[in-house]
């Protein structure tokens, strides 16, 4: 099977960050690698992440660097980007 590495780029994303990460950890295969890049926030979403997450924090370096900060750390076969956001109910 490839691994998989799904990348989350936040700032300021509040809980809806942390359920992104609940949701994804429910569902993707338990040896998925989950990289999160908090990309200068100040609400400290990425505060209490579980242990499996990897967290890199960057000085604001918008987005599209963010994404790509994520993807070159990124070990998985294949890889995905991901909103922070995208784990509402």
């Amino acid at each position: 099977m490839p691994s998989i590495s799904v990348v989350v780029i936040s700032r300021n994303e509040g809980s809806f960050l942390r359920r992104t990460v609940d949701n994804l950890i429910a569902t993707l295969p338990s040896d998925a690698e989950i990289i999160v890049v908090d990309d200068a926030s100040t609400d400290r979403s990425a505060a209490r992440l579980p242990r499996r997450v990897l967290l890199h924090r960057t000085p604001g370096l918008g987005v599209a660097k963010s994404r790509n900060f994520g993807g070159n750390r990124a070990t998985g076969d294949i890889l995905i980007f991901a909103d922070a956001h995208l784990g509402l109910d």
